[in-house]
Order: structure tokens, then sequence, then C-alpha cells
């Protein structure tokens, strides 16, 4: 019988050398697993190593104030490690370092990136110096001033960020964090404010006079209500611009806050007491306004010149609503017009305070005074500015105070208003809407004619006064003319077809009219 299948049996020591080479391989391949490791905990040991080194110059460098090497070394450190913990960190670091050499569209690169991550312990900071950059480059170019509005976003994302830390700061460290917090929400309320965002100016600085016992003693504190009495005031303008009178309560209040005698130490006290007394004079509160003109003069503030200006043209305003004690008023500016014109003899106002000088004289009946201030104004001390605005004034009350002074000089007078004929002549021409100038040149007319009507009564030759009679009842026949009419030909014009409009007399003209006629009949 055929066999069909054979069985070879090993000897014991074949099995054995089997058992010996497959242990010697698995053997080997632990070891092999292992020294793998070792060498690649060792790779990686060594560049944490090279990596920590590399941070640690760049923070060197950063503490040195060495900006430009740092930033460099930074910029290497986050292209070699990218994924490293540290290298957001870097990012800020990086970012700030640029800030300092600004160059600041770097610093707002790394800056965003760094500000981004919330719970960092350095993102309030990225986010302020990231504020500060935006602000930077909005100054340095018109066409960027839409960064004003993103610096106002990261100041918020800071002013938030520290509040935050505010909140939960041991006392020590209280003072610290309140002075960082203020910095970042009047820095916003500022940068808001250089947006045209006068709302949101007004919103954000708001807090410092809601919590003006929190704030008050801080570092800042006074630049934040300066911007807010800003923001009050350009809502107050642009409420006028629409049509609403604005009660300026808001404005006010952060003004005086700021320009209160205990902020007199501030750098923005002289600013803030000057804008408070231009509103209040505005406002007709002509004693609280002098009480600010005169504080600044005391403290002689860069504004103590044109506040010495203000505060008699103050004077002489309020001297309208002061009844008996009007005269008295007017004295006083007269008085402080001529210490201001002594003292500032080159101050843009220097002409402006000569012909107030002399309004404030003729108007507390001092007309011999008046019209010697007077007509060293209208000859000559006007500029072309004050000269549009009161010449023509100064020229009627220079010749009405020759008339009227104890030794009255007619003849002179006439002279005057001659030239003021001509000049407010030349205003009605330039601008045939302006009524102002049209009842200017009314008036004078009508004076030119009362001066050669004295001429011709002081003639003492029979022919020159009847001569002279003559002329001043043509004159008032003229000045009557352009009562009836407020319409007719302008002394100098005839037959041009140019003719004044707008005329006619107001209350103190119209009371002339009577005289008028009876003064043709006299030199009739």
């Amino acid at each position: 019988m055929k066999t069909v299948c054979t069985f070879k049996v090993c000897s014991a020591s074949a099995l054995c050398r089997v058992l010996c080479l497959l242990l010697v391989l698995f053997t080997s391949a632990e070891v092999f697993s292992q020294d793998t490791r070792k060498s690649t905990q060792k790779k990686s040991t060594q560049k944490s190593r090279q990596a920590a080194i590399l941070f640690n110059t760049a923070s060197r460098l950063y503490r040195q104030k060495n900006w430009q090497d740092a930033a460099a070394t930074f910029g290497d450190f986050i292209k070699r490690y990218p994924r490293h913990e540290d290298a957001l960190e870097s990012h800020f670091a990086r970012g700030y370092c640029y800030n300092r050499l600004k160059q600041h569209e770097k610093a707002v690169a790394d800056l965003k990136i760094a500000g981004a991550q919330q719970e960092s312990r350095w993102s309030g900071d990225a986010n302020f110096y990231l504020g500060r950059s935006l602000e930077a480059l909005a100054e340095a170019s018109p066409q960027a001033s839409g960064r004003y509005g993103e610096a106002a976003e990261a100041y918020g994302q800071c002013a938030a960020i520290r509040l935050a830390a505010l909140d939960t700061a041991a006392a020590g460290q209280r003072p610290a964090a309140l002075s960082a917090h203020l910095m970042a929400f009047t820095s916003q309320g500022e940068a808001h404010y250089n947006a045209g965002q006068h709302q949101q100016v007004v919103q954000v600085l708001g807090l410092l006079l809601a919590s003006a016992g929190r704030y008050q003693e801080v570092t800042g504190y006074d630049r934040g209500l300066y911007f807010l009495g800003l923001g009050n005031y350009q809502l107050d303008r642009a409420a006028e611009k629409a049509g609403t009178k604005p009660d300026e309560k808001a404005t006010l209040a952060s003004l005086r806050a700021l320009a209160a005698p205990a902020m007199k130490e501030s750098s923005l006290w002289a600013d803030a007491a000057w804008l408070l007394a231009r509103i209040l004079h505005r406002r007709s509160e002509w004693q609280q306004a002098n009480k600010h003109y005169s504080d600044l003069i005391a403290a002689k503030a860069p504004q103590a010149a044109d506040s010495s200006y203000y505060r008699a043209v103050s004077l002489f305003e309020s001297s309208s609503s002061a009844g008996a004690g009007g005269v008295a008023l007017l004295s006083n500016a007269a008085t402080e017009f001529a210490a201001f014109s002594k003292n500032y003899p080159r101050h843009k106002f220097a002409a402006r305070a000569v012909y107030y000088e002399g309004i404030s004289l003729f108007n507390g009946g001092s007309y011999s005074a008046a019209a010697v201030k007077l007509g060293a104004y209208s000859s000559g001390g006007a500029d072309a500015e004050s000269a549009a605005l009161f010449k023509s004034q100064a020229l009627l009350c220079w010749g009405q105070a020759l008339l009227l002074q104890e030794n009255p000089v007619p003849s002179e007078a006439a002279v005057v208003f001659e030239d003021a004929v001509g000049f407010c002549r030349n205003e009605v021409l330039a601008d045939f809407t302006n009524v102002k100038a049209a009842n200017r040149l009314v008036q004078v007319v009508y004076w030119r004619a009362e001066a050669k009507f004295q001429v011709a009564f002081s003639e003492e030759d029979k022919a020159k006064r009847k001569e002279s009679f003559a002329g001043a009842a043509a004159a008032f026949i003229l000045a009557l003319a352009i009562v009836k009419k407020g319409d007719a030909e302008l002394p100098g014009e005839q037959g041009t077809g140019r003719q004044g409009r707008g005329g006619g007399l107001g209350p103190s003209n119209a009371a002339a009219a009577p005289r008028a006629f009876l003064l043709i009949a006299v030199a009739v």
C-alpha cells in the first residue's frame, strides 16, 4: 500500500535555533525603535532650545529698546517658528517695535494679529498701539482719514479689555489699571472726534462727568473733558445749522468742569476757559464771560490779549441793556479799549479797539474825545477787514461827534460826511441786497445836510451864507427823496441808471424828517 503523505519531524536543536533567531529579531526592532524616539526627542529638544535662544535674544533687544534689531529678530522667529506658542506674542512685540520706529503700516499688520487674541495678556496693549499707529497714518495723509474710525474701534476694544481687568484688579493694582482704562477710552473719544463722529464722542466720554469722582484725579482726565466739550460744541453747531436752537447745557457743563480753578494746572485749562468765555459772550451772559476773560488775563494765558479785547467788547455790548448803569459800563469799556491799544499796539484787533473806544465815548456823551478816536480810526487806522465791518459807522459817528461836541466844527463835519457818503455809496453799489448799507447811506446823506446847514448858519458873509443855505436845502431835499422813494439815484451817479435799493429810514431817521422840512424852509 502506497503512502499518501509523509511528515518530516525536525529535531529539537533546529527548533531552538529558530526560536533564538526570532528573539534576536524582535529585540533588535525594539532597540531600533527606542533609538529613533530618542533621536527625535533629541532633535525636538534642540529645536526648542534654538527657538528659546532666538526668542530670548529678541526679547533682550526689545528691553534694550533696540527697536530695529528687535523687530528683525522677532521677524526671524515668526518665520522659523510660525506655530510656536510664542509666535503671537512675537507679532505683538514686533508690531510695537514698528510703532516706535514710526513704520505704522507694518505695525498695523502685526498688531491686528496680536490684538485679535482677546484672551491673551497682550491683547489690550496690542489694540491700544494699533489705535496709535492708525491715528498716525490718518494724520500723515488726508486720504487716510478713515483710519480715525478704525483707531476708535481699536481703542474701544482696548477699553473693554482694560475695564474687565480693572474690575478684577487687586487693591494695589487698581490705580494703574484705572489709569490704563481711562487712557484707552479717552483715546477712543478723541479718535471719534477726529473722525467727525461727534455723537460717539459724547457717548464714550460722557463717563467722565457721570463718574467724575472715580476719574478726576487720574492723568488724562482733563484731555478727555476737553474733547467731550468739543464734541458737545460741534453737536450744538450742527443743530444750529439744522435750524434748531441748542440749549448748550452739556457743552457748558464739560467746559466748566475743565475751566474750574482746581484744574488750573492742566495744559488745557486755558483753552477750555477761552471757549467757555466765548460761548457765554455769544449767549449775552456778559458777567460770566467777563469772569473767565479776567481769569485768562490774570493767568497770562496765551489768550490773555484776546481776552482783554473781548472783555472790553463785552462791557460795551452789555451797556445797551444796563439802563442807568450803561454810562458807567461805557466808560469802563473805553478805558479798557485804550489800555488794550497801549498794551498790544500790533495786535490784529488794535484798529478795532480804537474804533470801539471811540464809539464807547460817543455813546457815553464824550463827543470831543470820541471825535479824536473815530477820526484816527477812519483816517487810515483800519485794516481792510475792519473797514468792511466798521468804517461806515465810524465816519457817521465821527461827523456827528464834530457837530455835537461842546465846540462844534460843522465845516469839518461836512467834509467827513462827504467822505461817508462816498464810502457808503460804494458799499451799496457793491451789493444792492445789503439793507444795512443802504440804511447807513440814508443816514449819512441826512447828516451831511445837517452839517451843511450848520456851515451856512455860521457864515458871516451874506453871499456865502445864501449859497451855503441853497446847498443845504438841496442836500435835505435829496435826503427826503431817498426817504420817500427808498430807491433814489445816488449822489454822483445821476444819469447812470445805478440806484440804491432797500433804502428807507430807521426810526431815528424817520423822526428827523420833520426837522429836515423845517431846515429846508429856513434855508430857503
